[in-house]
């Protein structure tokens, strides 16, 4: 009805309930009163099973925070309610891990490397505009978040995209986080994706083995990263390769290549380009 101009919002952190109810909205003003409610505004009469309910309510509303604040600012609403000795011990626990990793800190996630690959200038098919400037600001982003070291690379012939890859795979399993980003021409044959190098020939399906490399070979490669695997590849669905066996009958049935995703190693996370 506003088409689109009343934008929703959330908040998790009021330090006194807020509800709608049937109770008086005031009581006579006493000190105490005066002392805790700010000007004009005074807290309701509750019967007591009421006031339980809120209590817990608003202890199941901040159980799962990370905020010290929210357990402070229960106790001290509450400060011998059913929950302020849990309160007080999660106030500490948060504080002490604060203290021993600061929210600052860029290794609080563990250990994060990546190796960030553009391929534009192939020799034997369309060259690509796009994956140099991709790459880049891909490797810029992830140091920019904290990873501990991004190796980028540029236009890489099949030798050198496997020792690339070989060495990178030596360092993902001593970090927690492996991410392995990929800008250039793909292609699926007979169910497998692959990645391909720049001076590829490929002058037909068979030689796709030889020549290009596997999406299973990079995903193994980084399988022994300790938490986390993301392999993204932004591959380029245009080449013209599979035309070309078509047109010299070294291959039936070909269909417009595709890069589409297949079942990944387990913990792994492989993200597609669509288009």
């Amino acid at each position: 009805m506003t088409n689109g101009k009343q934008v929703p919002w959330f908040e998790d952190q009021l330090l006194t309930p807020f509800r709608f109810t049937e109770y008086p909205l005031s009581v006579p003003k006493s000190d105490d009163v005066e002392k805790r409610d700010p000007p004009g505004i005074h807290r309701a009469a509750l019967p007591g099973d009421l006031e339980a309910r809120v209590e817990v309510a608003i202890w199941e509303g901040i159980v799962n925070g990370t905020d010290p604040g929210l357990y402070h600012a229960y106790v001290a609403n509450y400060p011998n309610g059913r929950f302020a000795e849990i309160a007080r011990q999660k106030v500490a626990e948060l504080e002490e891990r604060a203290r021993r990793v600061p929210a600052t800190d860029p290794t609080a996630a563990g250990k994060r490397v990546a190796l960030v690959i553009g391929n534009a200038a192939y020799d034997h098919e369309t060259k690509l505009r796009n994956p140099g400037n991709d790459s880049r600001e891909v490797a810029k982003a992830l140091r920019r978040i904290g990873f501990a070291e991004v190796r980028e690379k540029q236009n890489l012939a099949r030798t050198a995209l496997l020792e690339a890859l070989r060495s990178f795979g030596e360092l993902a399993a001593t970090a927690d986080w492996a991410v392995v980003y990929y800008s250039g021409h793909g292609i699926e044959v007979s169910g497998t994706n692959y990645l391909i190098p720049v001076d590829a020939k490929l002058e037909s399906e068979a030689a796709v083995e030889d020549e290009a490399v596997s999406l299973k070979r990079v995903l193994d490669l980084t399988a022994e990263a300790r938490l986390v695997k993301i392999l993204i590849l932004d591959a380029c669905r245009s080449t013209a390769f599979p035309n070309r066996w078509s047109r010299s009958g070294a291959s039936k049935g070909v269909r417009i290549p595709s890069v589409r995703q297949r079942k990944p190693l387990k913990s792994s996370n492989v993200f597609f380009a669509r288009s």
